[in-house]
């Protein structure tokens, strides 16, 4: 069982360094970027590592 969560444990750090790194970006965002780029960056370090975990960390069965 702990063998199993190796690599999903790795994919939630590698989600986690997503969201430092896209928080970092936005904190820093200057003023000429646009709205739909800052929206772009807040999707891809927000809601995609949530759904990722959300993805990996559930137990079900996809056949039904």
């Amino acid at each position: 069982m702990q063998k199993q969560m190796v690599p999903l444990l790795a994919i939630q750090l590698a989600m986690a360094f997503i969201t430092a790194f896209v928080l970092a970006h936005v904190i820093s965002a200057q003023p000429n970027d646009s709205a739909y780029m800052l929206a772009g960056w807040m999707w891809f370090g927000f809601v995609l590592p949530t759904q990722v975990s959300a993805v990996v960390f559930v137990a079900q069965n996809p056949n039904g």
